[in-house]
């Protein structure tokens, strides 16, 4: 049988074994040492794939090997494990699974899980542990968050075949297993008896796809350099020079996306030469630290802990244990949490898995074509509700909802708005118009003053980056993937200011007994009220209908036109 690569549990493999194994095998090796008599994980692969292995991650327990395996269309990660006997550890082992495979490429797992996922079909007789499969909950949440399929069971749904069995024949089970991604085109799986071992050999064959490139990414403003003066003074000189440039723009507003352009421009080139010197200083401190001088050691070591602050930043991490310090595995995990939100594969409303790119970007788009698209609307029912709309707000509120906007509301919005949000496709967050609020927050009320007059905002105000979250359930499913849109922080500063001139309006507007949008209302109110009314109705005696309505993807149904004519009907003043 001629394969590409072999895996292998608890081989007993020792580091002084390693050239020995590595001669008779011909190929090339990569394992997780156990001891002399337990453990031990192997990952063999065929001479003419020799080479292909560009990282190597292994723990030290010899449970778990994993190589990032390099081919012509891409990358994909084959982790071999070998899962602990005792229930408890064996949880926390697959616990742990995530921190060793790499996020940016597809999987295949293979190994013995010493569980199973399904007892009725992959178990035969009584074990002898409390909890035989104990651990299948960890395994399962893995295996779905990197779309993985269980090559055996998908191939042959009904079927029963066990991987290993107690050799008086009471107790059998399939606890060896191969995953691999649901995108991949599996051709064949099977069970082999091995005479060397209990355990059946597991041999799957699949074809590898070409792999979705990831894209560069986009680009957000380093926020450390709006600390430094050096990057300060050299904007704030740059900034009065872009000023002058205005009378050769039709508007503000474009003249503003130019700006935009053109501080990405300088705020790069700057980071660039920063860079730079780092190296440098770096290169010049492992030097004075080879010569022994012991300031030069305490100067790396903060230049390190720069370092390590931003990978944090860039991991998205929230918070790190005071003395917790950066591992290899740390700073690798960072250059893969790109790779963490690929969509590998959908199943399109034919019920079809879906996998090349543009079959993928097809589903999407008609899935949200028509989610965003307004529904059948009875217009005449439309009007009737709101021909019950009595209440108005006082003349003095509707004057200040429809009064020219200030630099005082952006800035009051502006200091409302929280650091280290991510920022819309310009790249540049909230502090940077921070920092520079003095000297652009006049120009940025001249654009939206801009945009009120043409009734329409710029073309980087209207440009929204969509990022799809994992919801619970079905990964394949569309609906189980939250869409989150990007806004520059510009277009999220005048939204702030204009909410915070419709909280003036809103307490005149909403209901006693509408509990959200207006402060002060409380949401326990509705609690109590349902409390109060439950004991009502049991003390006389009287019939009660409790009815809950919860629409399914509210938010995204709102009707913008309906939302307008409730506008005008409590006829405020437009916004100027």
């Amino acid at each position: 049988m001629e394969v590409d690569c072999v895996c292998l549990q608890e081989t007993h493999i020792l580091e002084e074994d390693v050239p020995l194994w590595a001669y008779e095998w011909g190929g090339e090796l990569h394992a997780s040492f156990g001891s002399s008599s337990s453990c031990g994980t192997v990952i063999l692969l065929s001479a003419r794939q020799a080479g292909c292995a560009t990282r190597v991650e292994t723990d030290h327990e010899g449970r778990l090997v994993c190589i990032l395996f390099k081919y012509p269309q891409g990358n994909i990660a084959i982790c071999n494990v070998y899962a602990p006997n005792r229930p408890s550890a064996r949880r926390d082992f697959f616990n742990t699974l995530p921190s060793f495979v790499p996020g940016s490429a597809p999987c295949v797992m293979v190994g013995d899980f010493n569980c199973v996922p399904d007892s009725g079909l992959d178990r035969l007789g009584t074990s002898v542990s409390a909890s035989p499969d104990a651990g299948i909950t960890e395994l399962d949440r893995f295996t779905s968050a990197h779309l993985l399929a269980d090559v055996w069971r998908h191939m042959h749904p009904c079927s029963t075949v066990y991987t290993w069995v107690r050799p008086n024949g009471e107790d059998a089970s399939r606890i060896d297993r191969v995953y691999a991604p649901v995108s991949f085109t599996f051709s064949g799986c099977e069970t082999l008896s091995c005479p060397l071992s209990d355990h059946d050999t597991v041999v799957a064959r699949f074809v590898l796809p070409s792999i979705f490139p990831i894209g560069r990414g986009l680009w957000k403003l380093n926020c450390r350099i709006l600390g430094e003066a050096e990057f300060r003074q050299g904007f704030e000189t740059r900034y009065k020079g872009w000023q002058t440039l205005k009378p050769a723009f039709a508007s503000t507003s474009q003249w503003w996306d130019e700006v935009k352009l053109r501080i990405k421009r300088y705020a790069i080139q700057y980071c660039v030469t920063r860079a730079r010197r780092r190296r440098e200083k770096f290169s010049k401190l492992c030097a004075e630290v080879k010569f022994g001088d012991p300031s030069a050691v305490i100067a790396l070591q903060t230049y390190l802990d720069e370092k390590y602050h931003g990978a944090r930043v860039r991991a998205r991490v929230e918070a790190v244990e005071a003395e917790e310090r950066p591992s290899l595995r740390f700073y690798q995990s960072v250059s893969s949490s790109a790779g963490d939100r690929r969509v590998p594969s959908v199943r399109a409303t034919d019920g079809t898995v879906v996998s090349d790119p543009h079959g993928i970007v097809r589903v999407y788009k008609e899935y949200y074509s028509s989610l965003f698209t307004r529904g059948n609307v009875d217009l005449s029912a439309q009007a009737d509700l709101l021909r019950g709309i009595s209440k108005t707000v006082p003349h003095d509120v509707n004057d200040i909802l429809g009064g020219e906007i200030t630099t005082v509301e952006l800035w009051k919005a502006l200091s409302k708005m929280k650091n280290g949000k991510s920022p819309g496709s310009d790249g540049l967050p909230r502090e940077f118009y921070r920092t520079f609020w003095a000297i652009i927050g006049p120009d940025i009320r001249a654009v939206f003053e801009d945009a009120f007059q043409n009734g329409l905002l710029n073309q980087s105000q209207r440009l929204g980056m969509i990022t799809l979250l994992p919801k619970s359930g079905d990964p394949l499913d569309p609906r189980n993937k939250r869409p989150i849109t990007l806004l520059n922080v510009d277009y999220k500063l005048l939204a702030k200011a204009l909410c915070n001139r419709l909280a003036l309006a809103m307490p005149h507007l909403v209901g006693d007994l509408q509990t959200c949008a207006v402060k002060g209302h409380c949401i326990q109110q509705n609690l109590w009220l349902m409390r109060d009314l439950t004991d009502f109705v049991i003390e006389r005696d009287l019939p009660c209908a409790l009815v809950s309505l919860d629409q399914q993807k509210a938010f995204d149904m709102v009707d913008r036109g309906f939302l307008m004519n409730v506008l005008e009907t409590f006829q405020l003043h437009p916004f100027s």
